[in-house]
């Protein structure tokens, strides 16, 4: 984990309140509860699952197109890094899609994070609102899983509509 991130946990965990610490026959300790509450929160694996499905087929989809001498326009999958040219092998592009989707669980990871330690603060805080704060917390994750799914794979979901055409339309061999 990089420095700057545990020196901002440990920041935001020394803001907790004594109370929240406090350990009771029923209760767990609070960074279990965060970490348990992320790992079993769907909003916190559904952006990179459907981002990976998306690059995968994408990729997939593209290969009878570059075996036919065409070139990928997406800077992130050629050799040079630059749009327009020849694409990395499927193997390397296959490794760059699953780091790609490893970054985008880290980042839907690191906001569930985030927004479960800010909502057990706040109910510590206010604990008359706790319905509210919990459901407002459940909005912020699904509107920011909503955002970072659609932001990474609706593009490659194009894609793969206009690769098989174009293979349709050319009459390659899609198989």
């Amino acid at each position: 984990m990089k420095a700057w991130l545990v020196a901002i946990v440990l920041i935001v965990l020394g803001l907790v309140p004594g109370e929240v610490w406090a350990q009771s026959e029923e209760r767990r300790p609070f960074g279990w509860d965060v970490a348990r509450s992320v790992l079993i929160d769907p909003t916190t694996y559904v952006p990179a699952v459907l981002s990976h499905e998306a690059m995968r087929r994408d990729w997939k989809t593209s290969q009878v197109l570059f075996a036919h001498g065409w070139v990928e326009m997406n800077p992130r999958f050629t050799v040079s890094g630059l749009p327009n040219d020849v694409p990395v092998d499927y193997q390397e592009g296959t490794s760059r899609i699953h780091r790609a989707s490893l970054t985008i669980l880290y980042h839907s990871a690191l906001n569930n994070v985030g927004a479960q330690v800010t909502e057990r603060l706040l109910v510590a805080r206010y604990p008359r609102r706790t319905t509210l704060v919990r459901t407002l917390s459940w909005v912020e994750r699904i509107a920011f899983a909503s955002i970072l799914a659609y932001r990474n794979s609706a593009d490659h979901f194009r894609q793969v509509s206009i690769n098989r055409r174009l293979a349709s339309e050319y009459g390659y061999d899609t198989h």
